[in-house]
């Protein structure tokens, strides 16, 4: 089987992050943590993946970026990296960015 990189994963945990835009789709209101991931990409050579941010209420971004850190460093390894979010219009932009800056599993913003 070929090995696979998913390059778009989203995680969330509702008890974690406030995601106000599940409010219009009450379909996706519910976690979706790793675990819930890999028993779904079980069998399809995915093997590693890359983070994709889940547009988290602005007081969550830092929350968010926290705990997709503690998942790339955990023992199963499964994420390499990650794409946060952040907006150049925002005041504390540069500050966020430099707060963040040491971290090496922050691919893209």
């Amino acid at each position: 089987m070929i090995k696979i990189t998913d390059t778009h994963q989203h995680l969330w945990d509702l008890e974690r992050l406030n995601l106000p835009w599940l409010d219009n789709v009450p379909a996706l209101k519910k976690g979706h943590l790793s675990a819930d991931y890999l028993k779904a990409a079980e069998g399809t050579g995915i093997y590693r993946t890359v983070y994709m941010e889940v547009d988290a209420n602005a007081v969550h971004k830092q929350k968010e970026i926290e705990d997709m850190t503690l998942l790339c460093k955990s023992d199963e390894e499964f994420m390499q990296g990650m794409v946060i979010s952040g907006n150049p219009g925002d005041p504390g932009f540069s500050e966020f960015l430099e707060f963040n800056s040491g971290n090496h599993y922050i691919k893209g913003v």
